[in-house]
């Protein structure tokens, strides 16, 4: 057996991750490792094809993880992550060996830079997905995974399983899947919808190499109501005008209005234009409705917290501050500016640059300043202006 064949045979082979196991390459995880330092540190790992039971976070004599080898200035380091109160997890060290390979594979042989890969990260996918579990940790032991890193930062211990916002990514993708196979209004629908919101807003507070927010931290959301947002880019609409639409065509809605998904609802009077829609089937109140339209033409048109009258929007949401003056203003009935629409309802008034289309919704619909709205374009760019 020639040297150069026995030195080959000694490097892990690369196994690649299956989905939903992933890997990441970053440079946050470190830049310009040397090849040569880490191929050897992979080759330090213990060799066995034979699944063994790793003691955690504990000062056992036995197998222990976390577990860092270092070869020069290139650390391998194995954890455990998951948000479980697990003891110990089972993997053979052959499996361990085939991760380090393919990090070595993907990120350092590619481009010089750390990264990480998981393992058996699907136990706990399952088990948010299932809307009969809490999403509330510690979770069950046998969702507990494996990550290794590979990095050449000296002072770093990445538990990227816990603080990669990766990781709420791949929740947040697992968990809406589930929820858009339940039925439409079932509490399970409901649950999982409710868990994806609490990981997304975990994963809005974390970064890559930090270590102040894991993935399955419940972090208080910011506090929402109805937000009132003016915006120049949506023209500014003549105030009688919209007086006219408030009084004499929302007032004038049936009492309870279904809104369906991609339709949207124009209501008009020469150059302003009242558009109302939803992300799913919602039925509103016309209170609810008459409440927003007239604290957004409160805010933004008839008494402006610009300098301007303006267009504006409103939608449920975190409320910007400078928005909040007068709020309490559009209260109609039982219903106040800040509770009018439920998430999902949006409201919009802008600018009508040529009374031509208001002959129905689809040529609304058509007009150049709802494209503009839609594609987020100031409605000034339209050539009727």
């Amino acid at each position: 057996m020639s040297a150069g064949f026995a030195e080959f045979i000694k490097f892990p082979h690369p196994v690649k991750p299956v989905p939903p196991d992933f890997q990441i390459c970053d440079p946050l995880y470190g830049k310009g490792l040397s090849k040569k330092d880490c191929k050897q540190a992979a080759r330090n790992l213990a060799r066995g094809s034979r699944a063994v039971s790793y003691d955690i976070d504990t000062m056992s004599l036995n197998h222990v993880l976390p577990y860092t080898t270092i070869e020069g200035d290139c650390q391998i380091i194995v954890e455990v992550a998951g948000g479980t109160k697990a003891h110990t997890v089972t993997i053979s060290p052959d499996s361990l060996r085939g991760m380090a390979g393919w990090v070595i594979s993907a990120c350092v042989n590619k481009d010089s830079m750390g990264g990480f890969v998981t393992q058996n990260v699907g136990n706990l996918m399952t088990f948010l997905e299932d809307p009969v579990f809490s999403n509330d940790p510690p979770y069950p032991a046998n969702t507990a995974f494996i990550t290794l890193t590979i990095t050449n930062k000296a002072d770093m211990r990445p538990s990227p399983g816990d603080y990669d916002p990766s990781m709420a990514l791949l929740a947040a993708a697992y968990v809406d899947k589930a929820a858009m196979s339940e039925p439409m209004n079932s509490p399970a629908r409901s649950k999982l919808k409710a868990d994806l919101e609490s990981i997304m807003t975990t994963g809005r507070g974390m970064t890559r190499g930090g270590h102040q927010v894991a993935f399955w931290q419940q972090i208080p959301e910011t506090p929402k109501a109805v937000a009132y947002v003016c915006d120049p880019d949506l023209g500014t609409p003549n105030a009688g005008d919209c007086t006219d639409v408030s009084q004499n065509q929302v007032r004038t809605m049936p009492e309870s209005v279904t809104l369906q998904p991609g339709v949207i609802s124009f209501h008009f009077s020469d150059t302003c234009v009242l558009a109302v829609g939803a992300d799913t089937v919602t039925t509103l109140r016309r209170e609810q409705i008459q409440s927003a339209v007239d604290t957004l033409m409160n805010v933004c048109i008839t008494n402006p917290t610009e300098p301007q009258p303006m267009g504006g929007r409103a939608f449920y949401g975190a409320q910007p501050q400078s928005q909040r003056r007068k709020r309490q203003e559009g209260a109609v009935g039982q219903y106040t500016g800040l509770d009018a629409l439920p998430p999902g309802v949006n409201v919009t008034i802008f600018q009508q640059t040529n009374a031509t289309y208001q002959t129905d919704a689809m040529a609304e619909a058509a007009s150049c300043p709802w494209q503009a709205v839609m594609n987020g374009l100031p409605i000034s760019s339209c050539q009727e202006v």
